[in-house]
């Protein structure tokens, strides 16, 4: 048998990591990225707190990938309105509401 081999195109990787670091192969990148280069995201406060909330790592059932990306996207509005303000109250506000959100997935999907 074959062994299958993956041709690593550089520029679709660096536009959909990290999620092409898990996923080697994908074809686009996430619709959350909107366009964004790597710089911008790397750059922005909040995509450690929404992958910290939603790590890539590890097996999900494929039912969970797409209500996880969507929560990714969900949460990344959340904490962009959290860090505007930069108030404490906003801060807790921003907890309280990944800890709701992530609790509307269903137990296998967590």
């Amino acid at each position: 048998m074959a062994a299958t081999r993956w041709i690593l195109a550089p520029e679709r990787y660096a536009a959909a990591f990290p999620d092409s670091y898990f996923a080697p192969g994908l074809d686009a990148p996430p619709s959350a990225f909107a366009g964004r280069d790597l710089g911008a995201r790397v750059a922005d406060p909040c995509t450690p707190v929404v992958y910290a909330a939603l790590p890539l790592d590890g097996e999900r059932v494929w039912q969970c990938v797409g209500l996880r990306a969507t929560l990714r996207r969900r949460l990344e509005h959340v904490c962009t309105d959290a860090m505007q303000n930069g108030s404490p109250a906003d801060a807790r506000k921003l907890v309280a509401s990944i800890r709701d959100e992530l609790q509307k997935l269903p137990a296998m999907c967590r």
